[in-house]
């Protein structure tokens, strides 16, 4: 990492950072300085400050949409004002879509879903550059929803079955999250199997809903499937 950036304000990449401030979400503070941090705090971040927070840190108490509008960076409940919001504006789709890391920063780290656009903008990118954005992403989990497995598995595809394997593994009974990406990276019949034996493995009352999961296979079986299993949903 470039010195210089890592001793930057992580709001505002202008100022030196001052204070680090716990993120009780994750680990990692936030790396700030006394002035974004004020902002912070009174959810007053200007749009361009929002941005660059939330795309390292994700959907935070202190960032979620209770407080921004993720279209747009704007403050929805600032306890004191917004000052020259309009000289720090949310990055536009262009700029976005020209720009790897924005992109992914974007899709994984503050949207809780995905717009064909953004699909279009990453098949223009590296598919290597991309996995290992989307690998980082998910080891920081500066994430909002299950986007990056989202994007590996309709990005990397094929390319990224050795990892969906492992990464199933891993996540345990959250493993759910990372359908999309075992549809993409993996045959059908073995992406069959595997959902249909997470979905069966769901406690208390989480079976009707985890059935959901099931319906983007489009296989016959799950019909019969449903049927032995009704009792139980």
């Amino acid at each position: 990492m470039d010195e210089n950036k890592a001793t930057r304000c992580e709001s505002c990449k202008i100022n030196p950072v001052e204070i680090e401030f716990p993120d009780h979400d994750h680990a990692r503070p936030y790396r700030l300085c006394r002035a974004c941090l004020h902002r912070l705090e009174n959810h007053a971040l200007r749009p361009l400050e929002f941005f660059n927070l939330a795309s390292i840190h994700g959907a935070t108490c202190l960032l979620g949409d209770d407080f921004y509008d993720t279209w747009t960076g704007e403050a929805g409940q600032p306890r004191i004002e917004v000052e020259a919001a309009e000289q720090y504006p949310f990055p536009t789709a262009d700029e976005i879509s020209r720009d790897v890391q924005k992109l992914m920063d974007y899709a994984c780290s503050i949207r809780w879903d995905m717009d064909d656009w953004m699909f279009e903008a990453l098949r223009q990118f590296d598919q290597e550059e991309i996995f290992r954005i989307a690998q980082k992403k998910i080891a920081e989990e500066a994430i909002v929803t299950g986007n990056p497995y989202t994007i590996i598995g309709k990005i990397i595809g094929a390319a990224g079955g050795d990892w969906a394997r492992e990464e199933w593994q891993r996540l345990g009974e959250h493993r759910l999250l990372m359908r999309d990406a075992i549809l993409g990276c993996l045959d059908h019949e073995t992406a069959f199997q595997m959902l249909i034996e997470a979905v069966e493995a769901s406690k208390d009352g989480d079976l009707a809903h985890n059935t959901l999961h099931l319906w983007d296979l489009h296989d016959k079986r799950i019909l019969d499937w449903i049927e032995k299993i009704a009792p139980s949903v």
